[in-house]
């Protein structure tokens, strides 16, 4: 059974699901971000709600939404305002992984929007360690503040982009619709994570106050495997599920 608790608004749980088929591999975690809400939202792993964490002016909205996508979740993130969500508390960081999510950004321009891992407390606050993958019109992946291996991205506005961060051994992968963008070995950077971390999506990187910018977020999903080739992939089907084979 899953075990779980509230905390600052955040739900925090670790579970993974029901037994896989043979050949296949269970999420941790899927957020579709399809309910009629601006405040709660369904994993379909465990149940279990988990919630916006920042304030700020947050939509459920159908505008746009790609094929086999319902509605998505709108972050109006003027500075200082709401413009990020923090999933789970399930990631071994120091273990293979993947997240991915597919985005659509109003300005690609604008303060840059990705995903993360962290082991602070929240990722307004940070405090521990974390790294990501971050993309406006560049792509670029950063550990505990330092960026690195900055890349053209192609994106563009209103454009709708599948964005995958994985870990496999020491190197981390960054993925947009599929094509590798940008990878950097991280042995030798002295980086050490909590075999509990959180996953989280944002317009900002942790304990950055100051970001601004819209985006529209669905489909959300982790495992505690790297599931993809490091030579790249096809664009999963939306919607996503919690197994792939």
């Amino acid at each position: 059974m899953p075990s779980y608790n509230r905390k600052r608004g955040i739900v925090r749980y670790s579970d993974t699901g029901a037994a896989a088929a043979a050949g296949e591999t269970n999420a941790l975690f899927l957020y579709l971000f399809d309910e009629n809400s601006t405040t709660t939202f369904v994993d379909s792993v465990t149940g279990l709600n988990a919630v916006l964490t920042d304030t700020g002016t947050v939509s459920s909205s159908t505008t746009g939404v790609p094929t086999g996508v319902t509605r998505w979740v709108r972050v109006d993130g003027a500075t200082g305002a709401g413009k990020g969500f923090d999933g789970p508390k399930v990631i071994n960081g120091n273990s293979d992984w993947t997240i991915e999510v597919t985005f659509r950004q109003d300005d690609v321009d604008a303060t840059a929007i990705g995903m993360f891992i962290h082991d602070g407390a929240n990722s307004d606050t940070a405090g521990g360690n974390h790294m990501g993958v971050y993309t406006h019109s560049t792509c670029q992946l950063i550990i505990n503040g330092i960026s690195y291996d900055s890349q053209p991205s192609g994106t563009s506005d209103n454009t709708v982009f599948n964005l995958c961060l994985m870990r496999n051994g020491n190197r981390l992968y960054a993925f947009i619709d599929g094509t590798l963008i940008t990878t950097k070995n991280i042995s030798g950077l002295g980086v050490t994570f909590s075999s509990d971390c959180y996953a989280s999506v944002a317009r900002r990187a942790p304990a950055d106050p100051n970001a601004s910018g819209n985006f529209y977020v669905t489909n959300f999903r982790g495992f505690a495997s790297a599931i993809y080739p490091a030579s790249g992939y096809t664009i999963p089907t939306l919607p996503l599920t919690t197994t792939v084979s």
